[in-house]
């Protein structure tokens, strides 16, 4: 998944209908900034379904994802070996990552050297 650019992402959730559920998927989440290095997957065995909307078939599986590196890119692999699966929707939480601009840390360090010099002075 191409986020259009650098997110940190606390959870993914996976929605899927009941039918296709066993109790053995597995899931393996993992971020990349450049969409071709990719972080040390999350991985959740088994996932834990929880009912997702009343009165429909749907499941939700919410995976803690809060320990990966900010990334742009994210790959998200479900796995069940007894049969094939179904999935309705991935649901990506998070907020745009916080990066400095290069601006801002020129003046900082543009500032320490004023100072250093006047000290010298």
């Amino acid at each position: 998944l191409d986020l259009g650019s650098l997110y940190t992402v606390s959870t993914v959730d996976i929605w899927t209908v009941t039918p296709f559920l066993g109790s053995d998927e597995s899931a393996s989440i993992s971020s990349s900034v450049d969409g071709v290095t990719f972080s040390a997957p999350v991985s959740v065995n088994p996932i834990i379904w929880t009912d997702g909307f009343t009165n429909t078939n749907l499941r939700q599986g919410s995976i803690d994802v809060s320990t990966l590196p900010d990334g742009q890119f994210y790959r998200v692999d479900v796995f069940d070996p007894a049969q094939w699966m179904m999935i309705n929707e991935i649901q990506l939480d998070g907020v745009p990552a916080v990066v400095p601009e290069p601006s801002s840390a020129i003046l900082v360090a543009l500032g320490g050297l004023a100072l250093f010099r006047r000290r010298r002075a």
